[in-house]
């Protein structure tokens, strides 16, 4: 898909060069778009759709899951984000079944109905709040009594760093923390670098929490934003 669309940039870069040469040369081109121009424009617009349809979140997830083999145990999923439903859903949709239990965290306001055997929590983003701590919690004790052959299925999107926390500093320290962060400009490599120091599930250590059982299997949203 890149690729296609560095050959359509290129066809549409060549078209614009076209109509400026033109205009230096005294040939002018009343409507850059003309027939044969629009089939490009259209041919164009295919491509990109096609290429935001294959990053959606839902889509994302069933491409990643669609040769998966049934766990010999147990399979739980935890989905931390924004796009948080969307994924657990479409998980929920291609596994058919086979999900012992699951956790959905995601921003207010996303969450769209149900999805049978997952419970769905909405919190603070980008600051972190109460909701987000129990929330997190939940998650953490969905971890215990893992065994050898069970495993964890962890969907994560944009605003997960914001949406899934359990501080080891007090709240009121976190909130402060993380607004001056976000006030002074600090990027999400910045901030992550040092919430994963003030975290007791960043930095590796909620992998730490699941490895009694299998692994976790991270399916990163393709086209998470730098800004979380």
């Amino acid at each position: 898909m890149s690729a296609e669309l560095t050959r359509i940039a290129c066809q549409i870069s060549f078209a614009f060069d076209l109509k400026r040469s033109r205009q230096q040369t005294g040939v002018f081109e009343s409507n850059l778009w003309g027939e044969d121009n629009m089939t490009l424009r259209e041919e164009a617009d295919k491509i990109i759709k096609e290429a935001i349809t294959k990053v959606l979140p839902d889509e994302a997830v069933k491409q990643a899951l669609k040769n998966r083999k049934p766990v010999k145990g147990k399979l739980y999923l935890v989905a931390v984000g924004k796009a948080a439903w969307q994924m657990a859903n479409a998980a929920a949709n291609i596994l058919n079944g086979q999900i012992e239990k699951g956790i959905v965290i995601t921003k207010y306001g996303h969450i769209q109905g149900d999805i049978p055997g997952i419970e769905c929590f909405e919190a603070g983003h980008p600051v972190p709040d109460t909701n987000t701590f129990a929330a997190t919690q939940k998650v953490i004790e969905l971890t215990e009594g893992l065994q050898a052959d069970d495993q964890v299925l962890f969907l994560l999107s944009g605003g997960g760093s914001a949406l899934f926390e359990k501080p080891l500093i007090s709240t009121e320290e976190l909130s402060d923390i993380t607004k001056q962060l976000l006030a002074c400009g600090a990027d999400i490599v910045e901030m992550n670098t040092i919430r994963k120091r003030l975290s007791a599930v960043k930095g590796g250590k909620f992998a730490g929490l699941c490895e009694t059982g299998s692994h976790i299997c991270d399916c990163t949203e393709r086209y998470r934003r730098r800004s979380a």
